[in-house]
């Protein structure tokens, strides 16, 4: 894989299936790289700078960093959430399609092109759009590359889910509400300057969840590589 210093932010975001042709949720998965890597990875090393230094934490620049490193989890939740909506409604289709007879098929994914079309009607101006996507479903080699992508990110998604609703709605995940302790309470880690967090989970455990972590397994990094 790939680390920070060969990475290129258009060819990895290319790589991820929809993100070539859907230019906005493209630029959804840019924006959370270029976040990132232009300016938290930037106040992370500052943050380790300091402790260094100063040999205490430095308060003045966690500050920061705690508070834009939320946003960006909360970024990170959402595209993959908003992907694998999208993923999960196109597998769907395809399979359904591959369940009929021939003479059916055909008929049957020009239908729910049709379906999709139909919710399109308020978008004057696009360069692809979901119907566009739904047209591929028949497509079984761009099928396999969604499911890959949506497999291979399977933990991370996972990850960031849980933090999330740990950060934004206090609340342990997966249970009906139960509160989380400290739930916006992040500490430094000490290799990288990143914010990490300890999220209880419905059986009692712990999770220790790293900002940097999700980031390096989103963007392919071979962490020994960064």
């Amino acid at each position: 894989m790939t680390g920070e210093n060969r990475f290129n932010i258009f060819t990895w975001s290319s790589e991820i299936p929809f993100c070539m042709d859907d230019v906005w949720l493209g630029m959804q998965a840019r924006n959370i790289a270029v976040v990132d890597l232009t300016i938290i990875r930037e106040i992370e090393g500052q943050a380790l700078a300091a402790y260094m230094e100063r040999e205490r934490t430095p308060s003045d620049i966690l500050l920061p960093l705690s508070a834009l490193s939320q946003m960006w989890v909360f970024s990170l939740y959402e595209f993959l959430r908003t992907w694998r909506q999208r993923a999960r409604a196109i597998v769907r289709i395809h399979q359904a399609g591959y369940e009929l007879s021939e003479e059916k098929r055909d008929d049957y994914f020009k239908q729910q092109v049709e379906s999709a079309k139909a919710k399109e009607g308020h978008v004057k101006f696009a360069l692809a759009l979901p119907s566009d996507f739904v047209a591929k479903a028949s497509d079984e080699e761009f099928i396999r590359s969604v499911e890959n992508y949506r497999d291979k990110t399977e933990g991370l998604f996972h990850e960031a889910e849980a933090l999330r609703v740990t950060l934004a709605k206090h609340e342990i995940p997966k249970t009906k509400g139960f509160v989380a302790e400290a739930p916006g309470y992040g500490r430094m880690e000490y290799l990288n300057g990143s914010m990490y967090w300890f999220i209880v989970l419905n059986d009692g455990s712990q999770l220790k969840v790293c900002r940097r972590e999700l980031a390096d397994m989103f963007f392919g990094f071979d962490v020994d590589e960064v």
